[in-house]
């Protein structure tokens, strides 16, 4: 199906689904997700629906197994992940609102990309000029959606922002494209001209953007990734172990992995330990001190 049809279908129990596409899986979806385009209803490999479950407020954290776990968004809903097909969300007191709904987006779809054998990386994508994926990754706040929106500026194309899918296919390693929308900062959309914003929380002052050509479709074989870190520093290429270590790091909600299963944790390690003698890693410094994110695309840009 292609992108940008708007449509929605109205079930027997007169509950509205909408359908997406993200990661390579067709999503049927209770609620809307906010800065994505719809399309037409048609076949789907993922159940986004709304439960009737009480969420003990005393609860936290994650529990139940690899292919059948809950989860507690931190403002009291509650979220199960089944066999990387369904996720279920109870609203939490008061009503279903905007956290819940971005938990179940960003957690959520994590924890089913998980249970279907990726490896989940807190990782913007875009192509290089070598027709592969550079990824951009590092911990919430760094900048990676910006750095990501500037790049695409100087014609790089987008492939995922904050989430990337990362899977094996032959001997290399691919990432899915995600959502077709960037987080972006008031400042930073306005430097690039965004418009057609779409404010992510009333508390978060970051807003969705989606730029219909921007975007790639297809998945892509990774190339290699940057560490966006502090302290400030001039970029360096990482050695095994350090590559090895931020991929770790970069996990994104790796404590499903972990607290779920304790055998999860070996299998993680030796993922990463496998990604990491395939693709160099460079370690950009940055922190509120500095680099700006002008001169820090300028030096990402040298790798593309």
């Amino acid at each position: 199906p292609s992108r940008g049809v708007i449509e929605m279908v109205s079930m027997k129990d007169n509950t509205t689904r909408f359908f997406y596409q993200a990661f390579g899986l067709n999503i049927r979806s209770e609620i809307e997700f906010q800065g994505v385009p719809r399309l037409a209803p048609g076949p789907f490999e993922v159940d986004v629906f709304h439960v009737q479950r009480k969420a003990p407020d005393t609860q936290s954290g994650c529990r139940g197994a690899s292919q059948d776990f809950l989860f507690w968004d931190p403002n009291g809903g509650l979220v199960r992940a089944v066999k990387g097909e369904k996720l279920e969300f109870a609203y939490p007191e008061g009503g279903l609102t905007e956290s819940t709904i971005l938990f179940v987006q960003a957690s959520g779809m994590g924890a089913l990309l998980q249970q279907r054998g990726y490896l989940t990386l807190h990782a913007a994508a875009i192509r290089s000029s070598r027709g592969k994926a550079v990824l951009l990754a590092g911990r919430c706040g760094i900048g990676k959606s910006s750095l990501s929106t500037l790049l695409s500026r100087r014609g790089y194309k987008v492939l995922t922002d904050d989430l990337s899918a990362v899977y094996k296919k032959g001997d290399e390693w691919w990432v899915q494209p995600g959502f077709p929308r960037i987080k972006l900062r008031p400042d930073v959309a306005q430097a690039v001209g965004a418009t057609g914003l779409t404010r992510i929380h009333p508390q978060v002052d970051k807003y969705f953007y989606h730029e219909s050509e921007g975007f790639l479709e297809e998945p892509l074989p990774v190339e290699l990734m940057v560490r966006l870190d502090g302290p400030p520093g001039p970029p360096r290429e990482l050695n095994l172990p350090e590559k090895a270590r931020a991929l770790t790091e970069v996990t994104y909600r790796r404590e499903f992995l972990w607290d779920i299963d304790p055998q999860n944790m070996a299998k993680h390690f030796q993922t990463c330990a496998q990604i990491a003698e395939r693709w160099p890693m460079h370690l950009f410094g940055r922190d509120a001190a500095g680099p700006t994110l002008e001169e820090t695309a300028h030096a990402v840009e040298r790798l593309l």
